[in-house]
């Protein structure tokens, strides 16, 4: 990481973000450093453009440096895991019934959960067929693999696959993402449009106190 970066934000800030770019995936073309100077860079341009408005300048440079902060990352990252987190979950939801017929037929979990990972075509399944040849041991696999996909309420019953009880566990997740979808769609249906919302309201409430209150205040 580069040490401009490390010295300008805090390393808790930086360690939350990075697991959050980790968790769009193995084509994730985002880079922390590149994103955060992106954003430096585009927020000095926005303070400066503005700031050589006539009268409102100052006031609004500032009021769209933040918007955009804030926004920016939202719409890079956040509304990212927010899609991928439901199609990781439909995934999910064949792979672990296929997992449980393949469970069947044959005790050799691990054996089960490559060829499942080879002939089912999906995100998840890109994700651990990488991991598979990257560690080549379950216990490995299942415990990146919750790194690199959403943050689910089911994320320990993922690591208990490579148990002893990996049917028991297969079973679990199984019940929980059908018991969670309806919830999950909703959460995924109203985050976004809500945020956009509340952001929007505040940038027009400002912006009209900044078309009445300016020339007062400005002279």
């Amino acid at each position: 990481m580069n040490n401009f970066v490390k010295v300008l934000y805090p390393k808790k800030y930086l360690v939350n973000l990075n697991k959050k770019i980790k968790r769009l995936g193995i084509n994730n073309k985002i880079r922390i450093d590149t994103f955060l100077i992106t954003r430096l860079l585009m927020e000095f341009i926005i303070f400066i453009v503005l700031l050589l408005i006539p009268v409102y300048g100052i006031i609004l440079s500032f009021l769209f440096t933040i918007l955009f902060h804030y926004l920016y990352e939202d719409v890079l990252i956040n509304s990212r895991i927010i899609k991928r987190e439901q199609v990781i979950r439909n995934d999910l939801e064949t792979f672990i019934k296929l997992y449980l017929l393949g469970l069947n037929q044959n005790n050799d979990a691990y054996l089960v959960f490559k060829m499942v990972s080879k002939n089912l075509d999906s995100d998840l399944t890109r994700e651990i067929v990488y991991l598979n040849k990257k560690y080549n041991n379950f216990n490995d696999v299942v415990t990146n693999l919750i790194s690199v996909i959403p943050e689910y309420s089911f994320s320990d019953d993922i690591l208990m696959l490579s148990s002893n009880d990996t049917k028991i566990s297969a079973e679990g997740i199984l019940n929980k993402i059908l018991a969670d979808k309806k919830v999950m769609q909703e959460k995924i249906i109203s985050s976004i449009p809500v945020k956009i919302v509340l952001f929007s309201v505040i940038f027009l409430i400002l912006t009209l106190l900044i078309i009445i209150l300016g020339p007062k205040y400005l002279g």
